[in-house]
């Protein structure tokens, strides 16, 4: 009985015609799988030729590679931690650089109504910016951290210009009492100040005076921002007093148009938490 015949008889009572090429082939598949149950599998019957069997089972390293894996991850944690000492370090000597013109930015970039509550706030925005004028990597350290490197150091070196005794938001509601209170917290950091009084003021409201430095400055009480009028009005008062440095102090800030006029005459525009600052913002 040929081959082809037996596998015909095998698959049941129906009758199946194959080949005899095909009955060989479909006999040597059977006697390796018969091979491969008999010896426990060993010959990995059914995988593909291009497969690759990995050990799964526990591996056992010597104390040299042991030794040499720990030396690969010291250096690389060293590596890393000597990169973040020096990005933190570069930021917090570009604040001490730019501390003034940064620290008045940030404060310009938060608003408050006259009821303290929060109308603008866009420091976030600002220290990025700062950020990547000065360095591309600080975005190596991890988020927030950068930012923080920032504040704490502007917050630092505000503790170090301020007297402690100095409040910018302890400012009066009337006006002439807030002329006082600028001529009285100017006097804390070291300016002689005199107060003008009556109808001859031409718009100057105090004299600040520090060495051979003078300053005419009109004081603006307001719950809104200020406008042309007051830079006008300083401007052409410090003429006729014959002072060359003018400025406005306000509670709130200033109008766009204000502050074109401002920059064209010369005149400083500043916020009451600019007072720690004043003898730098003048020589900038």
């Amino acid at each position: 009985m040929k081959l082809g015949e037996i596998l015909v008889r095998r698959v049941g009572s129906e009758k199946h015609t194959i080949s005899d090429r095909l009955a060989k082939k479909l006999a040597e598949v059977a006697e390796r799988k018969r091979e491969s149950e008999g010896d426990g599998g060993a010959s990995n019957y059914g995988a593909s030729p291009n497969r690759k069997d990995y050990y799964r089972g526990p591996h056992n390293t010597s104390p040299e590679l042991q030794k040499k894996i720990f030396e690969n991850k010291e250096k690389v944690r060293l590596r890393i931690a000597a990169q973040t000492h020096r990005i933190e370090s570069s930021i917090m000597d570009a604040v001490r650089k730019h501390y003034v013109q940064l620290s008045k930015n940030i404060r310009r970039s938060l608003i408050l109504n006259e009821y303290g509550a929060t109308v603008q706030d866009h420091r976030q925005s600002e220290i990025e910016r700062f950020l990547n004028s000065i360095s591309k990597e600080w975005h190596l350290l991890p988020d927030g951290v950068a930012a923080s490197i920032v504040m704490n150091s502007i917050q630092q070196l505000d503790s170090r210009y301020a007297p402690a005794e100095f409040d910018a938001k302890s400012f009066p509601e009337d006006g002439y009492e807030f002329e006082e209170w600028l001529a009285a917290s100017l006097k804390k950091f070291g300016w002689n100040t005199e107060v003008t009084k009556g109808s001859g003021d031409q718009g100057v409201d105090l004299i600040a005076t520090k060495g051979e430095t003078s300053i005419a400055i009109q004081a603006k009480r307001y719950s809104g921002k200020v406008g042309n009028r007051a830079v006008q009005e300083v401007y052409s008062g410090a003429k006729h007093l014959g002072i060359s440095l003018s400025a406005v102090i306000t509670t709130v800030g200033f109008t766009p148009s204000a502050a074109v006029l401002a920059q064209s005459t010369g005149v400083i525009l500043l916020r009451v938490d600019d007072l720690p600052h004043l003898d730098e913002l003048i020589h900038q």
